[in-house]
C-alpha cells in the first residue's frame, strides 16, 4: 500500500449551539471526535426538513449525500457530507436514541454523536454539514464516506460515498 501524506484542517465555521428541531425531545449529550490529525465540528443547515416533507409516510429515517470532487497536488479540497435525520417515538414511553453523524477519509474521521431522549409521540429532526479539508500530496483517486445513523427502539443507517480526484 502506498504512503501517502495529507495536511488535515477541519473548520469550525459554527457555534457550539445546535440546531435541532422537533418537539419533545431532550438532548442528554453531544459529543464531537475525530482522529489525532482531524479535529472539527458540524455546521447546522437552516430547518428544511425534506426528509420527511411527504405526511404519508412519517417513520424515522436517516439519508446522507455527496459528491465527487477534483482537485490538484498539494491545493486543499474541501469534503463535504450533509446528514439528514427524522426520528419518531410512536411508544408510549421514553425512548433514547443515538444519533450519529460521519465524515471519513483514509485514516481521518469527524464525528458527532448526540444522545436524544424523546417522549411519547415526540419528534426530533437535524440536517447538519460535516466538512474536512484536506491537501493529498500525490495524485490519485481518494474514496471518502458520509454517515448518518440512529440507534434506539428503531435503527437506520445509511452511507454516501464520494470519490476526490486529484491530479497534478
Amino acid at each position: 500500500m502506498r504512503n501517502f501524506f495529507y495536511v488535515i484542517f477541519i473548520y469550525a465555521l459554527s457555534t457550539q449551539a445546535f440546531a435541532f428541531h422537533g418537539s419533545h425531545f431532550k438532548i442528554l449529550n453531544s459529543t464531537i471526535r475525530s482522529t489525532t490529525n482531524a479535529r472539527g465540528t458540524f455546521i447546522n443547515l437552516p430547518r428544511v426538513f425534506r426528509i420527511h416533507e411527504n405526511d404519508d409516510y412519517p417513520a424515522s429515517r436517516a439519508f446522507s449525500r455527496t459528491n465527487n470532487l477534483t482537485g490538484h497536488t498539494g491545493t486543499p479540497v474541501k469534503l463535504r457530507g450533509v446528514h439528514e435525520v427524522y426520528i419518531t417515538n410512536e411508544t408510549q414511553q421514553k425512548q433514547i436514541f443515538e444519533y450519529r453523524q460521519g465524515l471519513y477519509f483514509q485514516q481521518h474521521k469527524i464525528e458527532r454523536i448526540t444522545l436524544i431522549e424523546l417522549e411519547p409521540k415526540g419528534e426530533f429532526s437535524d440536517e447538519s454539514e460535516s466538512e474536512m479539508e484536506v491537501t493529498p500530496l500525490e495524485r490519485g483517486q481518494y474514496p471518502f464516506v458520509v454517515e448518518t445513523d440512529f440507534r434506539g427502539i428503531y435503527n437506520a443507517h445509511v452511507e454516501a460515498h464520494g470519490k476526490l480526484a486529484i491530479s497534478d
